[in-house]
């Protein structure tokens, strides 16, 4: 079969055919049909001139004129590339100035000197170093187990109906204004009773405002704002478990990250504050046993007693927002006869008629003894009159101090000396005997014995140190006299 040509479809000879003039002529006379002549082309060319193309639109094609602007409004030229180049540049530049502005505008707050946390020891990591802990039920402190918290306070006991678990915080300088406060619950299993944190008025216990935390729930992050009134100089803040009208099981309720901070500001938690209970923590340790701070020295009474008084007189009164800690009492005898004397500390017997000789001296180790603001040193004497120093350091109540007293009078069935919930090093405890009759002390620290029957004469008092005895947090520290009225100075590192 011959072959042809693509377009004009003209007969392509093979290579063993003959050619006739026939065939050739055939060929012309397509191609001659095919191709135009000038003359038809030129009226092509006038016809399409005339041809009347609309302009496009959004609705219908047609022509279109071409535009390189990037700020117009037109919607019939079509853009150029380097217009798609410079409308894409521009945008850029703008989306990165506003996303620049708007990262600015977010961050300010966190940066600002307002969202500066104002609570010492806001997670735990401390111990319970800045915290007062009362109430029926203790408060502990645990290591985290997730990535929420590193540790919290909690309270896993029973909190009874109409009951309270309280943590109160160190004294917060504040300002009239607002102010945004924050923390992390743990309530899951908690389906009676509430877990708070209240703002409280330092001066009169009022409570200013309180963030509540969902019941029943896994970590969660609560926030508010809190306005201080005019007038208030001071707030605390107290962590509560309330039992309500039906009480709580025992669970976890449990509370981190707290964050008390100026301003209205909603801002993420850091930890200021800490870095300052941390400073304050590393030297009160250095103050054990010794005063590093000349400011701080103090001596509480010098001098001699009034001849002859039997009855107590008050030597020494804590100041207001103030608090002491008892380094050293030293009491001599320089007349010529035995005389005796008596010294209470808080109004605790501390020492009742104890004798001294003639030309004696007796130096008291009281280990730190704290004594908060109001309270009072008290001394008598019998014959003519005795010289006292008493030295220590004063400082402020808002200061952080590791040492800590209990004090009270015993009984003759068991009574509780420390509560539990505090983990501490028991240094030193001192029994005052102001009876006439010889008592035997019996001491138990988390219900085993450390002190079994030690004899104290009667008007004798007893110091009795302990080589760093360790009290855990679930522990208490109980006693008893075989006779009644025997008091007792428990000192203790608070850890």
């Amino acid at each position: 079969m011959p072959k042809e040509t693509d377009r004009l479809k003209l007969p392509l000879p093979l290579g063993n055919e003959n050619v006739t003039r026939e065939s050739i002529n055939g060929v012309f006379e397509k191609i001659d049909a095919g191709v135009a002549t000038k003359a038809e082309l030129d009226t092509l060319r006038e016809a399409v001139s005339k041809m009347d193309i609309p302009d496009a639109s959004l609705t219908q094609k047609g022509k279109v004129q071409l535009s390189s602007k990037t700020d117009g409004t037109s919607e019939t030229v079509a853009a150029t590339e380097k217009a798609v180049r410079d409308a894409s540049v521009a945008a850029i530049s703008v989306a990165t100035t506003d996303a620049t502005t708007k990262a600015n505008a977010a961050v300010a707050s966190i940066i600002s000197l307002d969202s500066s946390n104002l609570v010492q020891n806001s997670s735990a990591n401390l111990g319970f170093y800045g915290w007062s802990d009362y109430g029926s039920a203790p408060w502990s402190v645990t290591a985290g187990t997730n990535f929420r918290t590193l540790k919290y306070f909690q309270v896993t006991g029973a909190v009874a109906a109409n009951s309270y678990a309280v943590l109160d915080s160190n004294v917060i300088n504040v300002i009239a204004g607002t102010y945004n406060l924050q923390a992390m619950f743990y309530t899951l299993g908690m389906t009676t009773g509430v877990l708070f944190i209240e703002v409280k008025n330092a001066s009169d216990d009022i409570t200013i405002n309180s963030l509540v935390a969902d019941s029943n729930s896994n970590w969660h992050r609560k926030s508010k704002t809190v306005t201080i009134p005019s007038g208030v100089t001071s707030v605390k803040l107290r962590l509560v478990v309330a039992g309500g009208a039906s009480g709580v099981p025992g669970s976890v309720k449990a509370i981190s990250r707290i964050k008390f901070s100026a301003g209205a500001v909603d801002v993420p938690y850091t930890a200021e504050a800490d870095d300052l209970a941390l400073f304050e923590k590393g030297q009160a340790e250095l103050r054990w046993g010794s005063i590093n701070d000349a400011s701080e020295a103090t001596i509480f009474f010098k001098g001699t007693s009034p001849s002859n008084n039997t009855t107590n007189k008050v030597v020494y009164t804590v100041p207001t927002a103030k608090k002491i800690v008892i380094k050293s009492i030293v009491i001599c005898n320089p007349q010529t006869i035995d005389v005796t004397f008596s010294i209470k500390i808080g109004n605790v017997w501390f020492a009742y008629e104890h004798a001294i000789k003639t030309n004696d001296t007796i130096i008291f180790p009281v280990a730190d003894q704290v004594l908060h603001e109001g309270r009072t040193i008290e001394l008598s004497g019998t014959g003519p009159s005795l010289n006292y120093r008493i030295s220590g350091e004063l400082m402020n109540n808002t200061t952080l101090y590791k040492s800590d007293v209990s004090r009270a009078g015993m009984a003759t069935s068991s009574t509780a000396f420390y509560p539990t919930g505090t983990r501490v090093i028991l240094k030193s405890i001192a029994f005052c005997n102001p009876t006439a009759n010889e008592a035997a002390i019996t001491v138990l620290v988390g219900g085993v014995h450390i002190i079994s029957g030690k004899k104290i004469k009667p008007y004798d008092t007893v110091i009795v140190p302990f080589a760093n005895v360790i009290k855990e947090s679930n522990e208490g520290i109980s006693g008893l006299s075989t006779v009644a009225g025997v008091t007792y100075h428990l000192n203790a590192e608070v850890i």
